[in-house]
């Protein structure tokens, strides 16, 4: 599989459909901001984004990896609560 696919199969396995559906959220707001962006910036017409444009992926990223932290987190947190609910029951 390639890398992009063992990404994407992480992804489903670690956010929830929530966080899931947010980064639909996030990612149909970049698209749609670069799409009106785009047209109207010179850099952007290279092969590189502009550098707000480059912002603007970058905090959608950080977004993913703190979602992403924050889940794994608060899944750890759930297990330890059960754990010391069996011990203490």
């Amino acid at each position: 599989m390639a890398r992009g696919g063992r990404h994407v199969e992480y992804l489903l396995k670690h956010l929830t459909p929530a966080d899931l559906a947010e980064l639909d959220v996030l990612i149909w707001a970049l698209v749609t901001g670069v799409e009106e962006h785009a047209p109207r910036c010179a850099l952007c017409a290279g092969p590189e984004p502009c550098p707000h444009v480059g912002r603007a992926i970058q905090e959608v990223l950080d977004w993913r990896t703190a979602r992403l932290l924050l889940t794994q987190a608060e899944r750890l947190r759930e297990h330890q609560r059960r754990q010391h609910e069996r011990r203490t029951a």
